[in-house]
């Protein structure tokens, strides 16, 4: 709730009705206080005056409470009740950018759900980036913002850049109409239901299958010349590494950055599976499908990579990761998960425990941490063959947590 409020005394529409308000009410009652110490008849008049001004503002007045212009566009879209329920328990945080400067006048949710600028609340997710030149926020439905009141502060302007990560690989020299268009049909392609239940909805989900959504639509918008040229280049090892590492990827691309792989056009792939070089979540998502497109392979640096991703549930590549996880030797799953829930349980990260456990239960395998320790397991020596079956563990006593959400 406190952060609702201070929206709205921030943002500048409460804090400038609240004030004319109270100004008029108080003028009110200062002019019914001399008419009463005249007396007579005149007091009548007063009382009549005072009443009529008093009903003026205190309808003002409430109509500034459900005033939510402080989250602009979504607050309206969502409702009061869900915009305050959203906000009510987001701490902010000033934004680091990556060069690792401060801009005290951007801040960031702990959640990573929202950011706030000059007494403005907006859901990241549901922002698809900030176009400079015109100094405007884009919504993932098509939907432009243009907000005044900070466009001429540079810092800010260049945080939110920063932030959003706008720019792909399909908006270089494409008309406004055009990719508002385009934006527009990939939200609607992504979601069928109301604002209201969008306002409940899991923002990370929709945003990745937006993206995705996204490039697909313009993939059918250029030119087959242009187009052609594009999926060419991702045969090519910079390329596709780079478009791997900073866009969100359609099956397409995915299938032949895959292709080129497997046929030794792309001969080395070290490297390319480092969740820090991804750009944002939703990119990460791509190193997860490459790796599921591929099948299992003999990289230490793949499989640590989508265990990595088995962190968190909620995020957009969990379920990609595990699809991927999905198609290695039941017995490399179960050594690789064995050695990974003794550190999160020793670590206390439930989170990643969560995680563990479904990928064991959709291959009908049961943790345990009686069966080695850790160190036994991380010491033991490696199979002589990749698809070699190791012998059966003991018997052993269960490993089980209680996630409130699973996929």
């Amino acid at each position: 709730m406190w952060n609702y409020i201070k929206g709205l005394f921030l943002s500048g529409s409460f804090g400038k009705k609240f004030h004319a308000a109270f100004v008029g009410i108080a003028g009110a009652l200062v002019f019914l206080g001399a008419l009463i110490g005249i007396g007579g008849g005149s007091w009548i008049i007063g009382f009549f005056v005072g009443s009529v001004l008093y009903s003026k503002y205190e309808e003002k007045y409430k109509k500034t409470l459900e005033d939510i212009s402080h989250v602009p566009y979504w607050g309206n879209q969502f409702g009061r009740r869900n915009t305050i329920n959203l906000l009510k328990d987001e701490e902010f945080h000033p934004y680091v950018l990556r060069d690792g400067k401060v801009c005290r006048h951007l801040k960031v949710s702990e959640s990573g759900r929202w950011f706030y600028v000059a007494g403005h609340y907006y859901p990241l997710y549901l922002v698809r980036g900030f176009d400079y030149a015109r100094g405007e926020l884009m919504m993932i439905d098509g939907t432009r913002l243009t907000e005044q009141n900070w466009l001429k502060n540079n810092a800010i302007r260049h945080a939110l850049v920063d932030l959003l990560k706008a720019n792909r690989l399909y908006e270089v020299g494409m008309r406004k109409s055009l990719l508002d268009s385009i934006t527009t049909r990939a939200f609607n392609s992504v979601w069928k239901g109301s604002y209201e239940e969008l306002a409940k909805a899991d923002w990370d989900q929709i945003r990745y299958e937006w993206e995705k959504a996204v490039s697909m639509e313009a993939e059918d918008t250029l030119e087959r010349s242009k187009a052609n040229k594009l999926k060419e280049a991702l045969r090519l090892p910079d390329y596709a590494l780079n478009s791997l590492h900073s866009r969100t990827l359609t099956d397409k691309e995915i299938d032949i950055i895959s292709k080129a792989i497997q046929d030794k056009k792309i001969k080395h792939i070290d490297g390319w599976f480092v969740q820090e070089d991804y750009k944002d979540d939703m990119c990460v998502g791509n190193g997860a499908r490459l790796l599921s497109a591929l099948g299992p392979i003999e990289n230490e640096e793949a499989l640590n990579f989508l265990f990595d991703c088995t962190r968190d549930i909620q995020k957009p590549y969990f379920t990609e990761a595990v699809n991927a996880l999905l198609k290695y030797p039941r017995h490399v799953l179960i050594k690789e998960i064995e050695k990974r829930v003794a550190i999160a349980h020793e670590t206390g990260d439930v989170l990643w425990g969560a995680g563990l456990i479904y990928l064991s239960g959709q291959f009908g395998y049961e943790i345990s941490l009686s069966r080695q320790s850790h160190e036994q397991i991380a010491q033991s020596p490696a199979s002589s063959n990749f698809y070699d079956e190791p012998q059966p563990y003991a018997a052993s006593q269960a490993y089980s947590y209680s996630p409130k959400n699973q996929p």
